[in-house]
């Protein structure tokens, strides 16, 4: 079975017990930490502050690959070489392989059927890649554990409030 499709906050998930993915990329300070920039990696870092050290120490033993962080229930998704690239379709693939090697492994998935992983569509925000350009090669290695998650950024209920906001104070 393929992988699921939901609109959504995906930290509100990770707050209800999900496992989630953050895309990264394999750059960062000699002996330091490790750039994460992009949104989810960005909020990841700030929520964690540890993180982008571990990742660091990870990625400058191994390489830039995927890293579950499992008293985090975070999974590290390499989707480019260094920060201010276009995300690598090439990294995208392996990094998919790797999460469903993790997963043929049994390592994460004692409870997934009740909490799949959610996947942010890797590599379409800082990446600057297309849903579509990006989607088949996460079904081709993804099942029905993971759930792919489009980001429910919108503003719209803000930008209406505003609105109302300011036609009242238009007709006062």
């Amino acid at each position: 079975m393929f992988m699921k499709e939901i609109k959504g906050n995906i930290w509100k998930m990770y707050d209800t017990g999900h496992t989630i993915v953050v895309p990264t990329n394999g750059f960062g300070l000699e002996n330091g930490p490790y750039v994460m920039g992009g949104r989810i990696a960005e909020q990841a870092g700030e929520r964690f502050p540890s993180l982008p050290f571990e990742l660091g120490q990870a990625i400058r033993q191994d390489g830039n690959h995927v890293f579950w962080f499992w008293k985090l229930r975070l999974i590290t998704f390499p989707i480019k070489r260094i920060w201010w690239e276009i995300a690598d379709i090439e990294i995208i693939n392996r990094s998919a392989q790797e999460l469903s090697d993790l997963s043929l492994d049994g390592v994460i998935w004692k409870d997934r059927k009740k909490f799949p992983v959610m996947v942010p569509h890797v590599g379409c925000g800082n990446g600057e890649l297309e849903w579509e350009l990006v989607k088949p090669i996460l079904e081709k290695h993804l099942d029905d554990r993971f759930t792919a998650v489009s980001l429910n950024e919108t503003k719209i209920p803000e930008i209406l409030d505003y609105l109302s906001k300011e036609i009242r104070s238009e007709g006062k």
